[in-house]
């Protein structure tokens, strides 16, 4: 087992955070290893049923495309602040800004997922599905229209066909309007998660800001030290980033990245339990240890293995690669 060289991080993060970030990076890693597991929904599942709802863009296919963007986004905070291979003395320059625009992508990707995913049934479901892909194809139409034309044509034209595929079951203006809001979608499914819904709405807003610059974050995510007065009624000012928002910001994030991929692995109807373990025990393996450590990761794995040895005595989770 390879030994931990030392690492050190240049940042006022707390041992309290550092701690949570190798807990939240470690369930970020479990997440990928579990999407990269998902093949097909299996037969009778919820997501079989749904693909078949509406057989063209396959609902399946989409939602496993936004949370894969969801868990690249982790994976690269994931592998600066907790890497997998360091060495001696390697340090850690927080950039506060950049983590939060990791975070924030996480958190719309995955309030994607969950919501579609939260849809009471079949019919519910592919609703969602249709008004997230209808608005993706008019983005993708406005993005090309002064640019390829034949892409934006093309945009144009599967808009339409939506329109006749559907129209025995779903008034094309259901589907138009409203655009979904990422308001809303963040709402339902952090409820879901088990997060206050008004703290995610202001840690979104704040990633948001804190990715385009506005300087209403720096007032809410650092603390201000006023130095010298330069000019009558202007002062130089040094901002000291707060550790705790950006562990607030990427625990929301991997809260959501965590609950859509569970639900999305239940409706392909694998065994959410069984997938976790593999993905622990795939991590867990993959992880440096400090000298000294090496007993307890010798048990921590022995007990994930005998786990998944009982889980999949009468079980086949009917896992591989995803080609979505």
């Amino acid at each position: 087992m390879p030994e931990a060289p030392r690492l050190t991080v240049q940042s006022p993060v707390t041992e309290a955070d550092t701690e949570t970030w190798i807990a939240l990076a470690m369930t970020a890693r479990v997440c990928n290893d579990i999407l990269s597991r998902l093949v097909d929904p299996l037969p009778n599942s919820l997501l079989r049923d749904d693909d078949a709802k509406y057989q063209w863009e396959k609902q399946s296919v989409w939602l496993h495309c936004y949370l894969r963007a969801a868990v690249d986004h982790l994976m690269v905070w994931a592998n600066i602040v907790n890497p997998l291979q360091v060495h001696n003395d390697t340090e850690v320059v927080v950039a506060p800004r950049a983590y939060l625009t990791l975070a924030r992508g996480t958190i719309e990707a995955s309030a994607q997922a969950g919501w579609v995913l939260l849809g009471t049934d079949a019919t519910e479901r592919t609703l969602r599905h249709l008004r997230l892909m209808y608005h993706d194809l008019r983005y993708q139409e406005e993005a090309h229209r002064d640019h390829d034309v034949a892409v934006a044509e093309h945009a144009r034209r599967r808009k339409g066909e939506i329109k006749e595929r559907v129209r025995r079951v779903y008034s094309f203006g259901s589907i138009k309007n409203p655009e979904p809001r990422y308001t809303s979608m963040i709402k339902e499914v952090a409820a879901a998660a088990g997060w206050d819904p008004d703290d995610a709405i202001l840690t979104w807003r704040a990633a948001s800001a804190a990715a385009h610059g506005k300087p209403w974050y720096s007032d809410y995510g650092t603390t201000a030290v006023v130095g010298d007065e330069y000019e009558p009624g202007h002062y130089r000012v040094t901002r000291i980033p707060e550790a705790g928002h950006i562990t607030h910001a990427i625990g929301l994030a991997v809260r959501l990245l965590d609950f859509g991929t569970a639900t999305l692995a239940r409706h392909f109807g694998a065994n959410v339990e069984v997938l976790r373990t593999m993905a622990l025990i795939t991590v867990a393996e993959s992880m440096p240890i400090a000298a000294g450590e090496e007993a307890a990761k010798s048990a921590f794995l022995a007990h994930h293995v005998e786990r998944l040895v009982e889980l999949t005595a009468n079980d086949n989770p009917q896992v591989g690669n995803s080609d979505g």
